[in-house]
């Protein structure tokens, strides 16, 4: 992993650099190291592409039902709308993770009230 980012110096064309940066970060998000993902995010010069890293970071920590980095780069866009839009979909994606017996006792790991709100919601609606 450190030997692609390094390469990233390389690339000529900045968004192409930007592009291979947020890959990198997302290939550090998956691997469990948010530090190195966000280190790499930070680096994308590119702000519109930058906050999309932020959001598929945010999904990808979601996903693997680690609600402190998922909600922490999702707090890292810039671009209020997106931002939101980003912890709803953080809240969502846990909803569909977390068992509804213990709903209750992990909405208090979301800040937002927004996004307690959506992700007691997503559990309610879910199948058993």
């Amino acid at each position: 992993m450190s030997d692609a980012n390094r390469e990233l110096g390389q690339i000529e064309s900045p968004r192409v650099q930007a592009v291979a940066q947020g890959i990198v970060a997302e290939a550090f998000a998956e691997t469990g190291d948010p530090g190195s993902a966000f280190e790499a995010a930070s680096e994308i010069s590119n702000s519109g592409l930058r906050d999309m890293t932020y959001r598929k970071l945010a999904l990808s920590f979601a996903k693997s039902n680690d609600p402190a980095s998922a909600e922490e780069s999702a707090l890292k866009i810039e671009r209020e709308s997106s931002r939101e839009t980003a912890l709803d979909s953080v809240a969502q994606t846990l909803a569909g993770r977390v068992a509804a017996t213990d709903a209750m006792a992990y909405v208090s790991r979301l800040r937002g009230y927004r996004q307690q709100v959506r992700f007691l919601l997503g559990v309610a609606g879910r199948k058993s």
